[in-house]
């Protein structure tokens, strides 16, 4: 619960900038972040 908190928050701080580039790194990191929630649950 704690992780998709973040991953929310980081969301939110990348949709301030209006950058393509931010936009896809995030989508990127966001699927990292899941495959590690996967693995440490």
């Amino acid at each position: 619960m704690h992780i998709i908190k973040k991953v929310g928050f980081i969301k939110q701080s990348i949709q301030g900038h209006s950058n393509e580039n931010l936009m896809s790194r995030l989508q990127s990191l966001e699927v990292i972040v899941l495959l590690c929630y996967e693995l440490f649950t």
